[in-house]
């Protein structure tokens, strides 16, 4: 019975960590920043600086109604889950960001985000 319950416990940790875009909206933002930047140009330095991280992750970007979103996965088995996601709208003057967070809490990867607003 120990074999089974010790094999059971990092499967149910591991499918407790999976999160998809919407899951991530649930919650509110991790962080909320405001740029000079406009969307396009605070979404593509994020996705420059996300790319350089370890070939653990893959970086997605696209174009939103009212600006652009980044993503941040992790691939695990074969999957990709979404770690972080960056949503950025267009304003007035630059634009406004939320920041939101799956499972990992990395300072490298706020810090990345911090250095492009």
């Amino acid at each position: 019975m120990k074999i089974y319950l010790c094999a059971a416990i990092p499967l149910v940790i591991f499918l407790a960590g999976c999160a998809s875009i919407s899951d991530l909206r649930k919650d509110k933002p991790y962080a909320q920043y405001s740029s000079k930047k406009s969307a396009k140009e605070f979404t593509a330095c994020v996705s420059e600086k996300w790319e350089s991280l370890s070939s653990h992750f893959t970086v997605n970007s696209r174009h939103t109604a009212t600006g652009y979103a980044v993503s941040l996965s992790e691939r695990v088995w074969n999957n990709n889950n979404i770690v972080f996601l960056l949503e950025s709208d267009d304003q007035e003057q630059g634009s406004q960001s939320n920041l939101y967070k799956g499972y990992i809490i990395s300072d490298q990867i706020i810090k990345m985000v911090d250095e492009c607003k």
